[in-house]
C-alpha cells in the first residue's frame, strides 16, 4: 500500500513538473538578421510575405521577426498580420489574419537604423503544406510611407530552396504579388498550453492512484 501511495505521488509532482517546464517549439525558422546580407524591405507601403512549411498538423502560437527602422514614429503601433495558403509559388487565400502589437525588443543597428525583434502571440491550426506569412506596419488602410522596413536574413540550408519573398504593393495598388527576391529574418513557433498538458498529466496520476486504491 505505501509503494502504491509513493507512486501516486510521484505521478501528481511528474504531471506538475512537466506542466510547468513547457517551452517554445520553433516550426520554422528562416534565419535572424543577416550578417552579410544587409538590408530590408518596406512594410508601410507594401504588405510582405514569406513562405514557410509545416512538416505535420501544428498550431501556430507565436511569430517572431526583426525589423528595421530610422525614428520611433515610423512604426504604427500595430502589424497586421495574416496566414495565407500557397498558390503555386504565390501568396494564396487568406487563411487567418489579425492585428498584433508585438513585444519590441532593441536588437542593436544596422546602416544606420535601429534594429527590434517582435513577438506576437496568434492562434492558428494548419495541416502540413506550404503557407505563407505577410506583414504590414499598421492597418493595411495604412499606405504612407515610412522608413520600416522587414530585415533580411543570410541564405541558408532551409530558406535557400524557399520561393524569395513576395510584396504586394499598396500605394499605387498593385494587381497581385510579386516577388522582391530577398529572404527575411522570422521564425514560427508553438507553445505548448500549460493548462492542456496539466490536465493530460493529471490524467496519468490519477490512472495511478486508482490502481493504487483498488489494491
Amino acid at each position: 500500500m505505501e509503494r502504491g501511495i509513493l507512486a501516486a505521488a510521484a505521478a501528481v509532482v511528474l504531471a506538475a513538473q512537466f506542466a510547468g517546464s513547457a517551452h517554445a517549439g520553433v516550426l520554422w525558422d528562416n534565419g535572424g538578421p543577416a550578417v552579410t546580407n544587409l538590408g530590408g524591405s518596406g512594410m508601410s507601403d507594401t504588405i510582405q510575405a514569406e513562405d514557410f512549411q509545416i512538416s505535420g498538423p501544428s498550431g501556430l502560437t507565436g511569430v517572431t521577426f526583426w525589423n528595421l527602422q530610422g525614428i520611433p514614429a515610423d512604426y504604427s503601433g500595430s502589424i497586421a498580420w495574416e496566414i495565407r495558403s500557397d498558390a503555386s509559388g504565390t501568396p494564396g487565400a487568406v487563411f487567418d489574419a489579425g492585428t498584433a502589437t508585438p513585444t519590441r525588443t532593441a536588437a542593436g543597428s544596422m546602416l544606420g537604423l535601429s534594429q527590434f525583434q517582435n513577438d506576437f502571440a496568434v492562434s492558428t491550426f494548419l495541416s502540413a503544406g506550404t503557407y505563407w506569412l505577410t506583414l504590414h506596419n499598421g492597418p493595411v488602410s495604412s499606405t504612407s510611407f515610412t522608413d520600416f522596413y522587414w530585415t533580411w536574413t543570410d541564405l541558408t540550408a532551409t530558406n535557400t530552396g524557399t520561393n524569395r519573398g513576395h510584396e504586394l504593393g499598396l500605394d499605387p495598388p498593385a494587381t497581385g504579388f510579386t516577388t522582391n527576391d530577398q529572404e527575411h529574418a522570422f521564425l514560427i513557433s508553438n507553445v505548448p498550453e500549460p493548462g492542456t498538458l496539466a490536465l493530460a498529466f493529471c490524467g496519468v496520476a490519477g490512472f495511478a492512484f486508482r490502481r493504487w486504491y483498488k489494491r
